[in-house]
């Protein structure tokens, strides 16, 4: 299965000079911290953003992301480290029953197949990525980065 960690530009120098994917998201109430991969061959639509528009919250994906995030990126994965799929990762990481559920439809209804999501609990370092694609909003397609 192919594996994609999606980014903004906004990240992508602290990662290259760190070298390795950290697991930096953590729901409230969970006890892990959580690095989120999907095997969606196109883009993870629960890969959004919310922003303040006009005093009010606006859910933002792929192409506002684009220039709104100094570009969308993503990195092909092959990790060594285990992986929870998302009903393993809601049980180890005891988020509430009814924010898990909350994500789960929100993931759906935004075009998102949480079959698809995969929780890494460790890095995943350099030798492990297999390329960075940067998403070309005319083309609609990702790119290689060389």
């Amino acid at each position: 299965m192919t594996l994609y960690h999606y980014t903004i530009g906004y990240h992508l120098p602290d990662i290259i000079a760190d070298g390795a994917l950290r697991p930096t998201a953590r729901h409230p109430g969970s006890r892990v911290s959580v690095l989120w991969l999907s095997s969606h061959p196109r883009w993870e639509p629960s890969a959004v953003k919310t922003i303040q528009e006009h005093g009010r919250d606006v859910i933002i994906g792929l192409e506002r992301l684009a220039t709104r995030g100094r570009g969308v990126f993503r990195f092909e994965v092959e990790p060594a480290q285990a992986l929870l799929s998302w009903p393993e990762y809601v049980e180890l990481s005891a988020i509430d029953p009814e924010f898990a559920e909350h994500l789960d439809s929100s993931g759906r209804q935004g075009g998102a197949d949480p079959a698809q999501w995969r929780a890494c609990l460790q890095p995943v370092p350099r030798e492990q990525w297999r390329r960075i694609e940067m998403w070309q909003p005319a083309q609609q397609s990702w790119t290689e980065l060389v």
